[in-house]
């Protein structure tokens, strides 16, 4: 996505989680993954968020739209 250039054109960014399956080594976790490519953003990153490839599948395409508040993540798609 960096360097796709997609993380200069969003307000935020939503990760979902991963599968039990997937592993990441002690010494290079998610967050740091994430902190070592997002640490010069300044819109809000949430992740480990209940969608994705996993228990519950829910597909959010790239480019979808979403509003995030301090109690909910509400999406909106659109068919082009």
């Amino acid at each position: 996505m960096k360097q796709l250039g997609w993380l200069d054109d969003i307000s935020g960014l939503i990760v979902g989680r991963f599968t039990e399956q997937s592993q990441f080594s002690e010494s290079d976790t998610f967050e740091e993954i994430l902190s070592r490519y997002l640490n010069e953003v300044t819109y809000p990153v949430l992740y480990n968020v209940d969608f994705g490839h996993s228990d519950p599948i829910i597909t959010v395409p790239n480019g979808g739209f979403c509003t995030i508040n301090d109690k909910r993540i509400v999406f909106k798609m659109s068919v082009a």
